[in-house]
């Protein structure tokens, strides 16, 4: 690898790794009934994409065979930023986060602390899955909201 290319690494790593703290810092704001509002979308929108066959669970073994999540997730984002959806954004932001670890494992320990902060809003889901109902009609795909991805439980065993 090129100097240039070691410096773009440096850099991207260094950016990810910020932009994730910084997600860790907003959930470490939010209290658990907020956060599970936010687990209860960003698991009906892994569950939708998971049946388009896009695997979120397992990043560290995704993404090395097929890093299409983290550009689809990035366009995502962008779509709910132009939109306004700010809830979808978080939600997408939960996994684009996520599936950074399968290609930098570095960030494995941040993804962990996200994984603390998100766990806090799991006894509330169900919950606020009755408030998605309300906002939207309809409701969320809540099946596997309690289940961490492989490698990113907040407490390794």
């Amino acid at each position: 690898m090129g100097l240039f290319a070691r410096l773009f690494d440096s850099w991207t790593l260094r950016t990810q790794q910020r932009e994730m703290q910084s997600f860790v810092g907003q959930l470490a704001a939010m209290d658990g009934c907020e956060i599970g509002l936010l687990l209860a979308v960003a698991t009906h929108m892994r569950n939708n994409l998971e049946d388009e066959g896009k695997m979120l669970m397992d990043p560290i073994v995704t993404i090395p065979v097929d890093p299409s999540p983290i550009l689809i997730l990035r366009g995502m984002i962008t779509e709910y930023q132009k939109a306004r959806s700010m809830s979808d954004a978080a939600a997408a932001m939960v996994w684009l986060h996520t599936m950074r670890v399968g290609a930098r494992h570095e960030l494995r320990g941040t993804a962990r602390a996200m994984w603390r902060e998100l766990s806090r809003g799991m006894p509330h889901v169900s919950g606020a899955s009755v408030d998605v109902y309300r906002m939207t009609g309809q409701f969320p795909r809540i099946y596997g909201h309690d289940e961490y991805p492989k490698g990113l439980t907040p407490e390794p065993a």
